[in-house]
């Protein structure tokens, strides 16, 4: 396969498989699960009960975080993508695959984070009645500017319909 059309679907594979396990709604019942467990485990290790490591609760630190879910999918996407030859370079190799797709969900976060707080400024920014581009006359013969004059338009249309109704014209 072309290095570039693997390198791609290398960084494509990462952080789609990375955003599906942190954010997917597909394994949203198994992040629950995990982190169910997690609290139960550390409610056992506050009272004492229970002390040392947990499956769990790494498991939910790890579907919690961008950064170290991308780590373990970059491994993996590196593993399914590279031959097979296990030698310590190719340990080298995956370790790379690793800290790159880490480094990728970090960046892919930060750009899914800033496009959605751009479009809820532009949101909240943008008016919710559109503006008339033209000046409409005020009923005392002024010339109003802006939402005002949109409003008196509108208020005045809609005598207007309502005058037409009752008079059955």
């Amino acid at each position: 396969m072309n290095e570039i059309v693997c390198f791609l679907l290398f960084c494509a594979a990462s952080v789609g498989l990375t955003s599906i396990l942190v954010d997917g709604k597909l394994f949203q019942g198994m992040r629950n699960s995990f982190r169910a467990q997690a609290e139960k485990v550390r409610r056992k290790r506050e009272r004492g009960k229970s002390a040392g490591w947990s499956f769990s609760e790494w498991v939910d630190n790890v579907l919690g975080c961008y950064q170290c879910c991308g780590f373990w999918s970059g491994i993996l996407c590196g593993l399914l993508l590279m031959p097979l030859s296990f030698s310590l370079g190719s340990l080298a190799v995956l370790l790379g695959c690793g800290w790159a797709a880490s480094l990728l969900a970090v960046l892919f976060v930060m750009v899914l984070d800033t496009s959605r707080s751009a479009i809820d400024y532009l949101r909240a920014a943008t008016p919710q009645q559109p503006i008339p581009s033209d000046q409409e006359p005020h009923s005392d013969g002024d010339v109003v500017d802006g939402p005002d004059a949109w409003n008196e338009a509108t208020e005045s249309e809609a005598t207007e319909v309502e005058n037409e109704e009752q008079t059955g014209a």
